[in-house]
């Protein structure tokens, strides 16, 4: 199984992976409807951020494992420091060599 890391460096409501002509979702996280209820510490838990995420796709739940909130190095309110959140997800079979991020 290959583990892609992913650092989220914006604020996010959903992420998606999508094919190249954008018909075919392979994977997502939320709703792309605007509305935050189905993240963790929604709609204003802003303040009970304690750790950065990791999503495992197939295994986390996302009430759970995914915050609406996903703050920057500035936010004193979750620590001042830089943060990772992280998607992991497991493929059958690798990459071809050109298309893999090394």
């Amino acid at each position: 199984m290959k583990r892609i890391h992913i650092t989220a460096l914006v604020f996010l409501t959903s992420i998606a992976a999508h094919a190249a002509d954008d018909s075919s979702i392979l994977w997502q996280i939320g709703k792309p409807d605007r509305n935050n209820a189905e993240f963790a510490l929604a709609p204003d838990g802003f303040s009970k951020f304690q750790q950065d995420a990791v999503f495992v796709v197939g295994a986390s739940d996302l009430k759970r494992d995914w915050p609406y909130v996903q703050p920057g190095p500035e936010d004193a309110w979750a620590g001042g420091r830089p943060h990772d959140f992280s998607i992991l997800f497991g493929l059958q079979t690798a990459p071809p060599a050109g298309d893999r991020a090394e």
